[in-house]
């Protein structure tokens, strides 16, 4: 460059026709810049897919039709799918019963708010069900319209709150059948 710095640089060559036969002329684009910028975009993608990929949660990426068109390997894990078989897959696919009864509500709140959190009845490939949370948000993914779900397994909170629950029922029947006084 002029300052003195090295950059990165094309040269194109060509041949010029002129009265005295042809003679060689070349152009130099100084490109430093762009080959920067590009280098920024491919260290912020391969900052994203780790994050994506190693993110202890299952995440999804699908289109607004449901089709999922990603699925990170916690995905795989948790739903007993291979990566491949994610690809075309119907989100809806994945819900237990409760999705025809919740889904209008779920995507009213998606589309007017931009996310929606839920909870809901998942299914494996196996067909065993569990509790899931869901955290949606619209972003845009290879330039479409996209949903992203982050998916946690609550079926372990969801039990304790039940015995939990059944404890207290139990205590306040105890506590409400008992002859003498309790202090």
């Amino acid at each position: 460059t002029q300052s003195g710095k090295s950059g990165t640089c094309i040269q194109n060559l060509f041949g010029i026709k002129t009265s005295k036969g042809y003679c060689l002329a070349g152009l130099i684009t100084d490109i430093t810049l762009q080959k920067k910028a590009q280098q920024l975009v491919q260290e912020s993608e391969a900052q994203y897919r780790s994050l994506y990929d190693n993110a202890s949660l299952p995440i999804f990426i699908y289109r607004l039709n449901g089709e999922i068109c990603s699925a990170n390997k916690e995905a795989t894990i948790e739903y007993g799918y291979q990566q491949d078989e994610f690809e075309n897959l119907l989100f809806s696919t994945l819900y237990g019963s409760d999705y025809n009864q919740y889904s209008d509500q779920w995507l009213n709140e998606l589309n007017s708010r931009g996310n929606s959190l839920h909870i809901s009845v998942h299914k494996r490939r196996n067909n065993v069900l569990f509790y899931a949370e869901v955290h949606s948000t619209k972003i845009i993914y290879k330039g479409e319209d996209a949903v992203m779900s982050i998916c946690i397994n609550i079926s372990g909170r969801i039990e304790a709150e039940s015995k939990l629950k059944e404890s207290e029922e139990k205590f306040r029947e105890l506590f409400n059948n008992a002859n003498d006084s309790i202090f």
